[in-house]
């Protein structure tokens, strides 16, 4: 019976992903045929090779922070520490069940010079400092119904994707939570939550920016956690069509066509950016990444292709730092190597 739950909702996402944008969504055209490949401006990178011989990061990259001279890197249960050449030297907090110890590191953050790291199987976050050394820990009251997954600051509060619990089935959404974990506000909204909802978010003046899979829309979140649809990314014949899920109550036509075309349609946007000028986002297509940047002056939108070459693969991680696009990948087919940071001038894309 719990499968079958999990299931409704997510054939239910699937239909939400077929929705009308609100009126005062900006939409955003995205053609693929017209993405440029990224090695055309290989020239202008500015590339970081993450020191190996000390330590090999694995898995996914969840973000890359640059403090000063120093770069912490966030992978699966690590966050790791390296000077501004890609040195290694510090891990901050490790895995263990001790009391400043963490065994699922789900969320990191920094704020006012202290790591927060959030444990999400115990439900506390630990702070450090930028030495490693151990400040305190919150923890969240694990008598409430929900369950945090992943956290960070918001304004003045915390935000996080809860799940709440119940016999069959876990409902994600989002909480607004005070500095002492005290639950202030939650969504409830399952429009805009749901067992897809996405895991990064984004912050843009006094709003937060939140998307879900299996939704072309890209929400934001006042800081009086009044949400709406800002933007709508039209992905053309990429995206799953409105006549496949239109009056499909039971969502087999949808996961027939998404199961059919999995290497044909986009599921959802994955990093996004929003500056005063643009708008800038990454999406994934079978095995390519791709980078969106929409100026939101004019309403032209540029799409670039994140590839080197046939074994260099690009993550979709994007970030920013000064005024520079921050991606990463790696050479699959070399053994040995580690995980590259490349840097390009806002201005030259």
């Amino acid at each position: 019976m719990r499968k079958n739950i999990i299931l409704f909702f997510l054939l239910l996402l699937l239909q939400l992903s077929c929705k009308e944008k609100d009126n005062e969504t900006i939409s955003i055209t995205i053609d693929i045929t017209k993405a440029q490949e990224i090695s055309k401006f290989e020239h202008s990178f500015q590339t970081i090779s993450i020191d190996t011989s000390k330590l090999a990061l694995q898995g996914v990259v969840y973000s890359i922070m640059f403090l000063n001279d120093n770069i912490a890197i966030h992978t699966p249960n690590r966050l790791s520490l390296f000077d501004s050449s890609g040195i290694y030297f510090r891990d901050i907090g490790r895995l263990g069940m001790a009391y400043n110890e963490y065994l699922q590191l789900s969320s990191v953050f920094y704020e006012n010079n202290v790591f927060n790291l959030f444990d999400s199987d115990v439900q506390r976050i630990l702070k450090f400092n930028v030495n490693g050394d151990f400040i305190e820990s919150k923890t969240f009251d694990q008598n409430n119904e929900y369950g945090a997954h992943k956290i960070t600051t918001f304004f003045d509060n915390y935000i996080a994707l809860i799940k709440y619990r119940s016999r069959f089935v876990e409902t994600p959404t989002l909480g607004l939570f005070d500095k002492s974990l005290t639950l202030k506000e939650t969504m409830g909204n399952i429009r805009t939550s749901g067992l897809s909802l996405h895991h990064v978010f984004s912050r843009y003046q006094s709003e937060m920016l939140f998307w879900n899979m299996f939704d072309y829309n890209i929400y934001s979140l006042n800081r009086d956690f009044e949400t709406k649809s800002k933007y709508y990314i039209n992905f053309g014949k990429h995206s799953i069509p409105k006549s496949v899920c239109s009056n499909d109550r039971d969502g087999n036509k949808t996961m027939e066509y998404f199961q059919k075309n999995i290497t044909d349609v986009i599921v959802s946007v994955q990093y996004v950016i929003e500056q005063d000028s643009y708008l800038s986002f990454t999406f994934s297509m079978d095995k390519s990444c791709f980078l969106a940047i929409f100026d939101k002056m004019t309403g032209k939108t540029k799409v670039y292709d994140l590839k080197l070459s046939e074994d260099f693969t690009f993550y979709p991680f994007v970030s920013m730092y000064k005024d520079n696009y921050v991606f990463c990948g790696i050479d699959m087919l070399n053994p040995s190597s580690n995980l590259e940071i490349i840097m390009i001038k806002q201005d030259v894309l």
